[in-house]
C-alpha cells in the first residue's frame, strides 16, 4: 500500500539523563509538545535522535514508547539503519510488529558495498 507523507515530519530527539539513561518522562513531554504544535509525523531513532549510538534494545524501547505516546495521532517513520544487516533486519521486524507507518534506513557506511549487495 502506497502512502504519501506530507507536512512536517519531526525528528524525535532522544533525551538522556545524567546517568546516560533514556529520560522517558522528558521524551513524553517532547512528543506531546511536538504533537500540540501540529506536526504531521514523527521520526524516531535517526541520526539526530542518537539512534546509531543506542543499542538495539534501547532503540526498540524508544520506538515502543513513541508508538504508545503517539496513539495513532500522526504517522511514525522509524529509522532502522544499523552498522550491520542483522541488526537492521531485527529493527525492521520490530518496527513492523509495532505497526509503524514506514521505515527508513541508510546504506552500509563502514565497509564499502555495491548496489547488488545492498539489495540482497
Amino acid at each position: 500500500m502506497e502512502q504519501k507523507f506530507q507536512g512536517v515530519i519531526a525528528v524525535v530527539l532522544t533525551p538522556f539523563n545524567e546517568d546516560d539513561k533514556i529520560d522517558y518522562s522528558a521524551l513524553e513531554r517532547l512528543i506531546e509538545f511536538m504533537l500540540s504544535k501540529g506536526i504531521h509525523g514523527l521520526f524516531p531513532c535517526g541520526s539526530f535522535s542518537l539512534g546509531p549510538l543506542m543499542n538495539p534494545g534501547e532503540r526498540k524501547k524508544v520506538l515502543e514508547f513513541t508508538v504508545k505516546v503517539n496513539q495513532n495521532r500522526v504517522p511514525i517513520i522509524a529509522q532502522i539503519g544499523a552498522i550491520n544487516t542483522q541488526t537492521t533486519v531485527e529493527l525492521a521486524r520490530h518496527a513492523q510488529s509495532l505497526g509503524v507507518d514506514a521505515i527508513a534506513s541508510i546504506p552500509p557506511f563502514y565497509i564499502p558495498t555495491d548496489e547488488e549487495a545492498i539489495y540482497a
